[in-house]
This record gives structure tokens, sequence and C-alpha cells, in this order.
């Protein structure tokens, strides 16, 4: 029955159709902090330990893209840092091809790396480049903007989201972070894509695809996954319905082989908040 709910979910060919009001206790949220906005006057519609402090993982990536997306356009180039040749899997520099340190990178596919791939190399590159070029740690660079956004309760230690005690963040900050990043038009534009080819430095074409695997469907516009050992499987997500914007944030999921969880968390809640 689980494995048939799930395939009826990620079906692309399926008519999703909403519940009653009585049939809204059937659904099971398996994450332990969830809420969902309304993505045009920031009302909680649903919500569970929404303001409890949770490890961001990879969503911390949103910040770095908003901060690349301000200080640099599409053919700007950015080289690529010994902090970043250090960074762990998933990296371009690990994963696909060994790049040298000083290596000149477009910002489009930097850009491309961090939201679709989520390369923690890439990420770092945006920190050292926006460091040097600003004079300061790319760290208080990170926390004046999450406060600029008016993120009360997060704190970001790294640009990757590696893991940190003292890097946190709660699920109603996470969607003001995804809200803010869709207000550019780069961003928006990048987390939309499905699948895309990129060229590496040494001219090999590669192809990204999306670990969001609601992107498209029932409204899905784009999101940001992330995972730790102790930040369990992450997810936000907006989507645009009925001319409406809901935002979901669901933290600490559960991370099964199949990576369906946190999906069906988020497709609960969207479901959810229409009834």
């Amino acid at each position: 029955m689980f494995k048939l709910l799930i395939s009826i979910i990620f079906s692309l060919s399926v008519i999703f159709t909403s519940v009653s009001a009585e049939e809204i206790s059937d659904y099971k949220v398996y994450g332990e902090s969830y809420v969902v906005i309304d993505g045009n006057s920031n009302e909680v519609i649903l919500s569970k330990n929404a303001n409890v402090k949770m490890y961001p993982a990879s969503i911390s990536k949103l910040v770095t893209a908003i901060l690349l997306a301000e200080h640099k356009n599409k053919e700007d180039m950015l080289f690529f840092s010994a902090k970043a040749k250090d960074m762990p899997e998933y990296s371009v520099n690990l994963n696909y091809s060994s790049i040298d340190v000083g290596q000149e990178l477009s910002a489009d596919f930097v850009m491309k790396s961090i939201l679709i791939f989520s390369a923690n190399d890439m990420a770092q590159v945006v920190a050292d480049n926006l460091s040097d070029e600003l004079g300061k740690p790319f760290e208080d660079i990170m926390n004046d903007k999450l406060k600029e956004l008016g993120l009360k309760n997060t704190y970001f230690k790294n640009a990757v989201g590696l893991h940190d005690d003292e890097h946190y963040s709660t699920a109603y900050d996470l969607a003001l972070l995804l809200e803010a990043a869709l207000g550019y038009e780069w961003i928006r534009e990048t987390i939309s894509i499905k699948e895309t080819s990129v060229s590496l430095p040494n001219g090999s074409i590669i192809v990204y695809k999306n670990s969001n695997k609601l992107l498209g469907i029932d409204g899905m516009i784009g999101g940001k996954t992330g995972y730790t050992s102790r930040s369990g499987r992450n997810l936000v997500g907006a989507f645009e319905k009925d001319g409406n914007l809901y935002i979901i944030t669901v933290l600490k999921s559960v991370y099964d082989a199949e990576d369906s969880y946190v999906f069906r968390d988020m497709y609960n809640l969207m479901e959810m908040a229409q009834n």
C-alpha cells in the first residue's frame, strides 16, 4: 500500500485531487518540524515545532545563492579556491572531474551546481570569492543578509550547510529564506530546472538532475533539499496553485532507501493546507 501511494504521488500522469476535511487526519507527516505559510502574507497555515532550532543542511545554500545573485551576473567569472578543493562530496571536483585551484568558472555554472546538484565545492567558491571581494568573513556576510531578511532564529557558520552545532535555523525561517530567494529571477529560473547539461572546465559535458522529486508536480515551482546524519532529510518548496503561493518546510524527516518520505510529507502538507 505504501509503495502504491508513493507511485501515485510521483507519477506525472496522475490527476491530483483534494481530500475532504474529515480525511485530513489520515495524512501522516514524518518530519519532526514543519510549516506551511502563505507566500503572500507569511501567515502560518499549518505548523509543528516551526520555531524550534534545527539543522538545515544544504538548504543553507539558498543564502549563498542569494548572495551570488546579488553580487554577480551570470557571465562573471569566479576562481576555484583551495578551500573549495577540500570540500567533501557532493562536489563537482570529487564526483565529476578534478578542478585545479585558480580555475575560472562562470557564475552561471556555479549557480546551477549549487541549486541543482547541491555542490559543496561551488558553495565554497562563492564564499571565498565574495569574502575576498568584500573584505570580510563570509560567515559575517551571510548572517548580515539573514538578519536583513528577517530570519530571527537562524545563524549559519558556513556556506555549505555542513554540520556545526552552531549552524541552525527553523522551519519558519527557512520558508522565509526560500520566499526571499524566489525574488531573484536567476534563482527562480535555476531551481525550476529538472535536468540540464553543463560544460566542465575540461570541456566535458555532464548532466545535472534535480533531486527535488516534486518539481513540476501539483504546482511545485522549486525548492531545495538537504541532508546530514544529524539533520535528517530536509526539504523546502514552493507551490503556486489557483493564484496562491504556498511555501512549505519539512525538517528531520526519514531518509529511506528510496528517498520518498520527505517528499510524501510535503505533498501531504500541501493537500492539508488546501482543506
